[in-house]
């Protein structure tokens, strides 16, 4: 599922080359490199114990090494047809995302544009950044001169599509980076949390790396996961979820829940902080006790 979106167009450009150079494509170091590499890759992400699109990275090396050549080898009228549909696609994109950030500026509050309130909260108060607006104005205008300058040269497609869609992200960036920070960010979810001050340490249960990384830095608590330390005494508990299932089950006994949150953009994603009613000496002998009788 995410190796289409995650390498396109590199990928479809790869295949299209691999299959112009049919008959040499095994007598080209390039090539072989190319293709050895990809399918070590793959091969290590098949068997790996845990998947992230993040670990596909590596794949746009080899990727990107076919896909180059391959947009030089593309019909002349297939390239043009690549090349104007780039410019529609991230001309409009980059209109839609400087019109919002000035529906901000004006309005003082987000478009209430409806695809955008299933995943950004309409609650930011926007602020103008000079920095932001001057950054996007200056990528505006140099994007429209080098496309200027590179709409007749060969890879016409490839051109435009890779300046488009940087434009787009930096444009996202600048002017609406306040706006997705408020949504996305870590550190209002995680500051927000009642942390007792006599907590020894965290333990943490299905929390992701990154979520892990961001407790780390915006609390300062390192997390011990219990999936690799189900022993840990660790007298505070965070975990995360999924809203539709509801709360997690924990053991209510030992456990009392003083919070839960998420962040304001994400709907579907919960967190759960549970603190001990048991004292962590007496929950690890009562652990052992229940061991001991189980076994």
């Amino acid at each position: 599922k995410t190796i289409p979106w995650f390498t396109f167009p590199g990928l479809p450009l790869a295949l299209w080359l691999l299959w112009h150079k049919r008959k040499t494509a095994l007598s080209e170091p390039a090539i072989q490199y190319s293709v050895v590499a990809f399918g070590v890759l793959m091969l290590v992400l098949a068997v790996s114990a845990s998947g992230r699109c993040v670990y596909a990275l590596p794949l746009i090396v080899p990727i990107a090494i076919l896909a180059a050549p391959g947009a030089r080898s593309l019909p002349r009228q297939i390239d043009k047809m690549w090349g104007w549909t780039s410019l529609g696609l991230f001309g409009a994109l980059s209109l839609v995302i400087w019109t919002g950030w000035v529906i901000m500026m004006f309005k003082g509050s987000p478009p209430a544009w409806p695809l955008l309130l299933r995943y950004l909260p309409m609650d930011f108060v926007p602020k103008f950044d000079v920095v932001h607006a001057v950054t996007a104005a200056l990528l505006s205008i140099g994007a429209f001169f080098a496309l200027r300058k590179l709409w007749h040269m060969p890879a016409r497609g490839l051109t435009v599509w890779v300046t488009g869609i940087t434009l787009s992200w930096s444009l996202l960036m600048t002017l609406w980076i306040p706006w997705l920070d408020f949504a996305k960010s870590y550190r209002s979810v995680f500051a927000s949390m009642p942390v007792p001050a006599a907590s020894n340490c965290i333990a943490s249960q299905d929390l992701g790396e990154g979520e892990r990384a961001m407790l780390r830095y915006v609390t300062g608590h390192l997390p011990v996961r219990r999936e690799v330390f189900p022993d840990s005494v660790c007298n505070t508990l965070l975990v995360q979820g999924y809203a539709a299932p509801g709360e997690p089950t924990i053991d209510l006994q030992a456990w009392e829940r003083v919070w839960h949150g998420a962040r304001p953009g994400i709907t579907n994603e919960r967190f759960w902080l549970y603190v001990a009613k048991i004292p962590a000496g007496a929950r690890t002998g009562a652990n052992r006790v229940a061991d001991s009788e189980d076994q």
